[in-house]
């Protein structure tokens, strides 16, 4: 017998009515059991999105919240930023001779630090 005699005759697909808006088919298409699965996920995912009711945040800006507060303190640092003096570094004068820094070499056989090499 062959393959194509064992299979059972499908049923035929309902119309589609018609719909008011694209949500509508949408709302439709979702929960038809014989459409494809990846089909009716996707359908279900958009409807979703306006069927539902979803929480969002408002922000509420005064004179003195702590945005402007920042945006002072910012400006504020800038006017200083550019009046900063210039300074340029100067020589110390030196305190001692250069030749008190050389060693003495009598003193280095005498005093308490000695050469090992």
């Amino acid at each position: 017998m062959a393959y194509w005699a064992t299979l059972e005759p499908r049923e035929p697909e309902p119309e589609e009515p018609a719909f008011a808006s694209e949500l509508d088919f949408l709302d439709w298409l979702w929960k038809q059991p014989s459409k494809p699965d990846r089909l009716r996920f996707m359908a279900a995912a958009e409807v979703a999105k306006y069927r539902h009711a979803t929480l969002k945040a408002v922000a509420q800006v005064r004179e003195h919240d702590m945005a402007s507060i920042l945006d002072a303190a910012r400006a504020r640092a800038m006017k200083v930023a550019n009046n900063i003096i210039q300074m340029s570094p100067k020589v110390l004068p030196a305190h001692h001779d250069p030749s008190e820094l050389r060693p003495n070499p009598t003193s280095a056989a005498n005093g308490p630090f000695k050469r090992r090499f």
